[in-house]
């Protein structure tokens, strides 16, 4: 029965470290979907010219990045009461993202040609960083969540035992 119960604690503690390593993926993946779009705006800024709500109903992406972007200019919910809502739902977000996010946000589309493809060449430099940030720090953590959550699960198994 107690080894029973050992392998049981393995096999949730194991769970409980991937469930953590689960905000890093998440925010790695957050951020390739704005690099990404920010990308499709500057094309669209520069060549194409098309509407921001035209833009963003043509995306089949349905991840949170795109989600809080339909709602916030296609479904017309203001950017504020939308962040709110949405943070409760993604933990991975801190405050800088956030504040970056609404920053983002607020200047889209506001502005002449000129001011807007140099506003979004700079989001891009910024965006690489966050996402090359993003991409270490889940390669580095989300391996180590796993690993202390089985090992955590291992002790628990000896201290059973």
């Amino acid at each position: 029965m107690k080894i029973i119960f050992g392998f049981i604690s393995i096999i949730i503690c194991t769970f409980l470290g991937y469930k953590f390593s689960l905000k890093y993926s998440g925010k790695k993946k957050y951020y390739e979907s704005f690099y990404n779009f920010n990308k499709l705006m500057q094309t669209e800024v520069r060549f194409k010219q098309a509407t921001l709500k035209e833009t963003l109903k043509n995306i089949n992406e349905n991840d949170d990045f795109y989600v809080i972007l339909k709602d916030c200019f296609v479904s017309n919910i203001k950017f504020d009461e939308l962040l709110k809502e949405k943070n409760k739902k993604i933990k991975y977000l801190t405050k800088d993202d956030v504040d970056y996010l609404q920053t983002y946000v607020n200047n889209l589309g506001t502005t002449d040609l000129d001011t807007q493809s140099r506003f979004l060449d700079v989001a891009d430099k910024v965006l690489i960083e966050k996402n090359t940030k993003a991409n270490k720090d889940e390669n580095k953590y989300k391996t180590l969540c796993l690993k202390i959550g089985f090992l955590i699960g291992l002790m628990i198994f000896i201290i059973i035992l």
